[in-house]
């Protein structure tokens, strides 16, 4: 059988896990590793967490990388502290509708535009 958690419970880890992510970054990786973009969490990356279980919090404004590190296919994502070097998690990317951790309107990145993700980015917790 498995464990339930309380939905007040699930709240609390999921706004210390989304905290993580004050002023972080999402950076966007080819199949192959390569790193195509940096988009950048603001001071409060995500609103609060619903009181349920599972827990649910929604991403607030992404910033846009200005200007994207490489051109390709983004198929993969991590997502970084503030620091830019403590991983806290990673997914796969797709476009809308292709079931990724991430859906984003186009998959293919080039080198010297701007990226942006405008859709809500949501994170999920213990439940």
């Amino acid at each position: 059988m498995a464990m339930t958690w309380a939905a007040g419970s699930c709240k609390a880890a999921c706004d210390a896990r989304t905290a993580r992510l004050n002023s972080g970054f999402l950076r966007l990786y080819s199949a192959g590793a390569v790193l195509l973009a940096e988009l950048t969490f603001g001071a409060t990356a995500f609103g609060a967490g619903t009181n349920a279980s599972p827990s649910v919090a929604t991403a607030n404004a992404i910033g846009q990388d200005p200007s994207a590190n490489a051109s390709g296919t983004a198929a993969t994502f991590s997502l970084y502290q503030s620091d830019g070097t403590t991983l806290e998690g990673s997914g796969t990317v797709t476009a809308t509708g292709g079931g990724g951790d991430i859906e984003i309107l186009s998959t293919a990145i080039v080198a010297l535009q701007p990226v942006t993700i405008t859709a809500d980015m949501v994170g999920q917790t213990i439940g």
